[in-house]
């Protein structure tokens, strides 16, 4: 008894923590609500010059009318009826049987029943039904003078010979069972509560804590986030699969598009992504990418301007998917899984190598936006990955004695600096950082001058080489866009004041989209959740910067004191964010406009880690890769968990639908 009361004292502030996750979980399922589906009987696309109508009576005995509905739950039943001499007070039922046996009668007073402009009178059903073959048996209770308005089409005829007559009706999908929500969400927060609880006491590196971490939530996101879900999904999928068939440099049509023959599905939007439910992937599981009845010619010209070596890690996944499968669900989703274990192999690095800051690593992947992109084909995270990289590379050349520029330490800055100049070039600004290394670093001045020269090489000759390609695909579509933006852009005293109006007009928009406000598509987000997790954000800033003021040891006073790294990492992140504003300006932005348009939160990614050493130093860690977990770490990593927990939870309904 006594260790119990122990236990519970010593954890009681995890044990709060999954409280309060609960319960803003259960508010999020709670409002959440899945985009319904609707079903038409007949369809949209039907010919209706082929189509008759007729008003079957329904007595005693029942109709029944047999359907395929694919789908995973019914809502409401839209049906035809004729009603108009029925007593208001007449009962009638329904009697529902799907393709798993499952049934449900519900009964309904004719005076209770609503009909809408189209001459649909809806019948609520309030019970989830399996996909496949549904027996509708229609019953009057208490009149014989109720009548179903049915259709049939020219040549089409049942078992018996006969006309088959189909009710003319229109179905919505209800929202999915939040009971099954309510659970997902409860064994999650008591599992991170036990692995937290487990943790806390242990001797675990930082570096550990992130491998477990990112695993189990890559886990709970492939969970929740379907295929094509996120923003340019399928033109990142497009051009993935194209330079996985070897069409590096891809052709341009009579119209200027970029594109070619896709097998896709004719249902679905062809345009930069489908917000895809977990039915219709499961649907479309057997969707085959080599069906050439399938095929379309679909265009990516947007995505067209990234370099091919940001599609590579998606396009070898679907190569050596297809050599199993065929299936477009399962290639853009192995595609989304080897670049999800690639950003978190180079995560990893950038835990290992930073000399301090390592805490930060694990609240950026706590970040619910961050983790819905380490999901994804895009390869923004990839750059943001990267750029962490690159800042812990420099921080441990700058500030451990026993480290010098040889080796891996110089490979990667090669390597890193290349990439970035491939992914999108505003991002090579950054890699003014490198010069905060210092010479003897090098081992000699003249190694110095020659790394320089070679990484200035490597990263700005391909860079420009590819902008250049990058930019005469742009004017095929945006000719005069470009050159008047470009223009505009190159006068100070007109530009200026645009970027200045842009960030006092849509400064909060960018704040929030960084913070999750709008996660894309289809998903929708719980504004507390939000607001918590910007608190809970700027309280972690404010405390590590008041350690770090207060730290005394000799290393952190030395890195407190360096107004040379705070100043180039600032005019880093400062000379990329202006080199953002201008691509999107120059590229998207209608002439004449005040303000620049197609900014997103996910730009400013990369400088999260960069902009956290900025504010907070070494924090309250006193030697190099001396932080430890320790109970105040374990809190607020615990606290980030329960905001991303709370994310999943209502996502986990809207892409049930």
């Amino acid at each position: 008894m006594n260790h119990t009361i122990k236990f519970i004292k010593e954890n009681i502030i995890f044990f709060i923590i999954a409280v309060i996750t609960m319960i803003f979980s259960i508010i999020s399922i709670t409002a959440s609500k899945g985009d319904t589906l609707k079903y038409s009987f007949p369809s949209s696309g039907t010919d209706f010059s082929t189509i008759s109508w007729a008003e079957v009576p329904i007595d005693e005995n029942g109709q029944t009318f047999s359907f395929t509905y694919l789908a995973w739950d019914i809502g409401q039943i839209g049906l035809r009826i004729s009603y108009n001499d029925v007593n208001s007070d007449s009962m009638f039922d329904l009697h529902i049987t799907d393709s798993e046996a499952n049934e449900q009668i519900c009964e309904y007073k004719v005076s209770e029943l609503i009909t809408d402009s189209d001459g649909v009178t809806w019948l609520n059903v309030g019970k989830h039904f399996k996909s496949g073959t549904i027996n509708l048996t229609i019953r009057n209770i208490s009149t014989n003078a109720l009548k179903v308005i049915c259709y049939t089409q020219e040549g089409i005829y049942d078992e018996n010979g006969n006309a088959l007559l189909t009710p003319g009706m229109k179905i919505n999908a209800a929202s999915y069972p939040k009971t099954k929500a309510y659970l997902f969400s409860a064994i999650w927060i008591l599992f991170f509560l036990a692995g937290t609880i487990f943790v806390k006491n242990r001797s675990i590196s930082y570096e550990k804590l992130f491998v477990l971490t990112y695993l189990v939530l890559g886990i709970l996101a492939f969970m929740v986030f379907t295929p094509f879900n996120e923003a340019d999904s399928c033109n990142h999928y497009r051009r993935a699969y194209a330079i996985s068939e070897g069409d590096i440099f891809p052709a341009i049509d009579e119209n200027n598009e970029i594109g070619g023959l896709f097998a896709w599905p004719s249902t679905w939007s062809t345009d930069d992504g489908i917000g895809m439910s977990w039915y219709e992937a499961r649907n479309r599981i057997d969707f085959d990418v080599t069906d050439s009845n399938n095929y379309q010619y679909l265009t990516y010209t947007n995505i067209a301007l990234y370099s091919p070596i940001c599609h590579i890690v998606p396009a070898v996944a679907i190569k050596i998917t297809r050599v199993f499968t065929n299936s477009i669900i399962i290639i853009e989703m192995m595609a989304k899984l080897l670049n999800y274990l690639v950003i978190g192999f180079v995560l990893y690095l950038g835990i290992k190598t930073t000399p301090f800051g390592k805490e930060y690593f694990l609240c950026i992947i706590l970040h619910p936006f961050m983790m819905k992109q380490y999901t994804s084909l895009s390869p923004d995270i990839l750059i943001a990955a990267l750029i962490y990289l690159l800042t812990a590379i420099v921080l441990r050349l700058r500030y451990d004695p026993d480290v010098y520029a040889k080796k891996g330490y110089l490979a990667a800055l090669y390597v890193i600096s290349f990439l970035l100049g491939q992914f999108k070039i505003v991002y090579v600004a950054f890699t003014i950082i490198l010069f905060l290394i210092p010479m003897e670093k090098f081992g000699s001045k003249k190694n110095y001058l020659i790394n320089v020269l070679g990484i200035g090489s490597v990263t700005i000759i391909p860079a420009l080489t590819w902008f250049k390609i990058s930019s005469r695909i742009l004017e095929l579509k945006h000719s005069e866009l470009y050159e008047i933006n470009k223009h505009i852009a190159m006068n100070v005293f007109k530009y200026v004041p645009i970027i200045i109006k842009t960030i006092f007009v849509r400064g909060y928009e960018f704040i929030m989209d960084f913070f999750g406000y709008t996660l894309v598509f289809k998903d929708g987000t719980n504004n507390t959740v939000v607001l918590v997790f910007i608190m809970l954000i700027t309280a972690l800033i404010v405390r590590n910067a008041k350690r770090s003021m207060n730290n005394e040891s000799p290393i952190a006073v030395s890195v407190r004191k360096d107004i040379a790294m705070r100043v180039i990492i600032l005019a880093g992140i400062i000379i990329t964010t202006i080199l953002i504003f201008t691509a999107e300006y120059i590229h998207w932005t209608d002439p004449g406009a005040s303000t620049i348009n197609g900014i997103q939160g996910r730009y400013f990614y990369p400088f999260m880690f960069p902009a956290l050493i900025i504010f907070t130093g070494m924090a309250g860690t006193q030697t190099i890769d001396g932080e430890a977990l320790n109970k105040t770490e374990c809190k607020t990593l615990y606290s980030l968990d329960a905001i991303m927990l709370c994310f999943m939870a209502q996502l986990f309904i809207v892409y049930q639908l």
